[in-house]
């Protein structure tokens, strides 16, 4: 079966109920997703990736939230960072290497986005149990029906999916986020939080010996804008 064929599969199955979420199909060039967007001008999306290799399937679930009013504070702040006199890209970097990899991380349209789902599981449920139901959301096969009650799993993903989407606010990614210039950004208008943030957030990364300049930086720009 090809590709294109398992993925109709998959997207007949959830078209309906994630209709009745709210979401809509757009198969783009690049990507096949399903989005809506929320009371607060947020894009929502869930995208289904996938992928042919060495003659299996290859499936990712992924949910994104996209909102470009809270990143572009994020991204501007981050553009003087890279570009500050201070920054050093490395040295066999060409100008157009320099320049592409600012415009990549300074247009970023992705506010937060979860890979793995098992953090989804229910507050008193096993691992074991919530993989018995849904572990859907990463996994390689042949062919789809060898995956048990695959049908049901895609169902159950949009039951999880919009749970994540109906729980996430602000608060939630300040305290999930791995990227800590976007919990810094939001909380920018709390000075005495974003204080103690930096302060924790720079212990926790010199005690595993990563480099701290570029948080530092941000901070710096940070308040400076406030």
């Amino acid at each position: 079966m090809s590709k294109d064929l398992v993925l109709n599969r998959i997207i007949n199955i959830l078209e309906r109920p994630l209709q009745e979420k709210g979401f809509n199909l757009r198969k783009l060039k690049s990507k096949t997703i399903f989005e809506r967007q929320n009371d607060r001008g947020q894009i929502q999306e869930y995208e289904i990736k996938l992928s042919k290799e060495k003659g299996y399937y290859h499936l990712h679930l992924v949910l994104h939230i996209k909102d470009r009013k809270q990143l572009k504070l994020r991204n501007e702040i981050l553009k003087k960072v890279l570009m500050d006199k201070r920054y050093a890209f490395p040295s066999n970097w060409s100008e157009k290497n320099i320049k592409d990899s600012i415009n990549a991380r300074t247009k970023t349209k992705d506010f937060f986005s979860l890979t793995d789902w098992r953090s989804l599981k229910d507050k008193n449920e096993s691992l074991e149990d919530f993989n018995s139901r849904f572990s859907m959301w990463m996994c390689c096969f042949d062919e789809l029906d060898e995956i048990k009650n695959w049908k049901k799993q895609l169902v159950t993903s949009v039951e999880l999916a919009d749970k994540f989407f109906l729980k996430i606010d602000n608060e939630y990614i300040i305290n999930n986020t791995k990227t800590n210039l976007l919990a810094m950004t939001l909380l920018k208008d709390d000075l005495k939080r974003l204080d103690l943030y930096y302060q924790k957030s720079k212990v926790e990364m010199l005690s595993q010996k990563r480099d701290t300049f570029e948080m530092d930086v941000f901070y710096e720009y940070l308040k400076t804008n406030n």
